[in-house]
């Protein structure tokens, strides 16, 4: 990026204190927090010498589900399978079951996995039809593998925990799939650290079930189901971090809220020494307030989009003059900026990390995909919305 100012109506060299707004003004105070990022720390670590490009995808899962996590999976189920028969005598399920093994359990998470993003039927038995009844959708391979009851079994009895053990906190909403997320969790960070940028949004996993965890968000794809916080690579779409919502929840840091505390466990959970990351994010998370604990107490950068209605926000940017199209007004409270930009309609943003008074070029990627025009009529802009253009074209590739 270049440095420069961007010629724009409301920031003319006037540095003075704006009256009645809180101390905000047009003056940017770099922080004395270093946030500089070595690109060459970044990318795939600790993979084995025997993984290289030319290998098979089966050895890249082997690193993420190793034998000691499919040898877990087997018992665990084969023990839910053994406690329903010993409680229930008559289930079908259970009265027929015989233990799985490892390959077998690996055939079933197979199929599963063919079930849910390759070939979709109304139901489970549709997947072993015969050719006279699904004459376009056949799919023998299934009755290869398994018979239709002896899948119905193993899903009925899927587990990755004993029920019976009193070290579980049951109070965990999600307790019984926890350790299987703390696992690849696990493993996502041990074999790839990521870039600077990263981003974070909310997804959702489908359900049918009757959860009291069950959300709503008519704004996704997925309308029903768990919502969960997504901390992911801006570039790649690669997972840091994850956290299922579970209701209400303790809030640690009383000033950042429930939503802010979300954001805290995310980062300060996965969050490696000496690594000053910038999180992109939108205006449902963002908020003066946590732009600068972020930046103090994380030492991490924020940018993202920010409701006019958050506490501390600007005063004399609540209601400004009508501009042209790419013109902006800012406003800092030392290394803080609040930032309203025109587009079609005005956009606000914030950062606890870019200079508002320099300029930049945006990648060509956020240029072919913004669907602005200033953007692709102008080869240079303000460094916060190449940083926000940059990432936001890659936000929603993980959630879709």
């Amino acid at each position: 990026m270049r440095g420069g100012r961007v010629p724009q109506p409301a920031d003319r060299g006037d540095n003075v204190v704006v009256k009645n707004d809180d101390g905000w003004n047009r003056t940017f105070v770099p922080s004395h927090i270093d946030l500089s990022f070595n690109e060459d720390e970044v990318g795939p670590v600790n993979i084995p010498g025997a993984i290289n490009d030319e290998s098979a995808w089966l050895d890249f899962l082997s690193l993420f589900m190793e034998d000691n996590f499919w040898q877990n999976l087997t018992a665990m189920t084969n023990l839910r399978a053994q406690t329903v028969r010993e409680a229930k005598p008559n289930s079908y399920h259970a009265k027929n079951y015989k233990d799985a093994s490892v390959e077998e359990m690996k055939a079933f998470i197979g199929l599963r996995i063919y079930m849910e993003y390759i070939c979709i039927k109304p139901s489970y038995r549709d997947y072993w039809a015969n050719e006279g009844t699904d004459f376009v959708g056949f799919t023998p391979g299934f009755r290869t593998l398994m018979t239709r009851d002896r899948f119905l079994a193993l899903w009925t009895f899927l587990h990755v925990i004993d029920e019976a053990d009193t070290g579980i906190d049951k109070t965990d909403r999600i307790y019984k799939v926890r350790p299987f997320l703390n696992y690849l969790l696990h493993k996502f960070r041990q074999y790839y650290q990521p870039r600077q940028y990263l981003s974070l949004d909310e997804g959702m996993i489908p359900t049918k079930n009757r959860l009291a965890i069950k959300q709503y968000i008519k704004d996704k794809p997925t309308k029903w189901g768990i919502k969960s916080f997504l901390l992911y690579e801006s570039r790649t779409g690669y997972i840091a971090n994850a956290e299922m919502y579970r209701g209400a929840t303790d809030v640690a840091i009383q000033d950042l809220g429930v939503v802010g505390n979300t954001v805290v466990r995310l980062l300060t959970s996965c969050k490696k020494e000496r690594k000053a990351h910038i999180v992109v994010m939108d205006r449902y998370y963002n908020s003066v307030t946590l732009a600068r604990y972020m930046l103090h107490e994380l030492h991490t950068g924020l940018v993202g989009t920010l409701q006019q209605n958050r506490k501390f926000f600007p005063k004399s940017l609540k209601k400004v003059n009508k501009m042209q199209r790419g013109e902006s007004q800012y406003r800092c409270q030392d290394i803080i900026t609040c930032m309203v930009w025109q587009d079609r309609k005005p956009i606000t943003f914030i950062s606890n990390y870019h200079d508002p008074t320099k300029i930049g070029v945006p990648n060509a990627s956020s240029q072919a995909t913004t669907g602005q025009k200033f953007l692709r009529r102008r080869s240079q802009t303000m460094c916060v919305l190449c940083a926000w253009k940059s990432t936001t074209s890659s936000i929603g590739r993980t959630l879709e």
